[in-house]
């Protein structure tokens, strides 16, 4: 599970072992969200994290979309 950013005591991972759709994890101390990686990201799902922190995730995910995209490209080969 490779670390491809950590920002604002965030931890963001794409599973060598995942699935589609193009997806990173993003952990903090409280909990962990799937988001979707696209033209905007978007949660699939969010365990332990308050509103205000998923919305803070997304837009790292959003705001680094380009890059986690390549990265998800590298490791998983679609």
């Amino acid at each position: 599970m490779p670390t491809l950013l950590r920002i604002n005591g965030f931890r963001v991972v794409i599973y060598t072992a995942d699935h589609v759709p193009m997806h990173v994890h993003v952990i903090s101390a409280d909990g962990e969200a799937v988001i979707e990686i696209g033209r905007k990201a978007r949660l699939i799902r969010a365990g332990g994290m308050k509103d205000k922190v998923i919305q803070e995730a997304l837009v790292i995910v959003q705001d680094h979309a380009e890059m986690l995209a390549e990265a998800w490209e590298k490791i998983h080969g679609e």
